[in-house]
């Protein structure tokens, strides 16, 4: 019975990890997004665009 239940959690837990794992990523890649377009508007203004 212990097995199994550690055999469980563990499942869960590494279900858990995924999505944590996928929602960082996620949120990684929208702050480099923001970080790419403001760069680029800051260039755009500073060249007279």
């Amino acid at each position: 019975m212990r097995a199994e239940i550690e055999t469980y959690n563990a499942n869960e837990f590494a279900q858990v990890m995924q999505i944590i794992e996928l929602h960082r990523s996620q949120a990684i890649q929208a702050v480099n997004h923001a970080s790419l377009m403001t760069a680029w508007e800051v260039g755009a203004y500073v060249l007279g665009y």
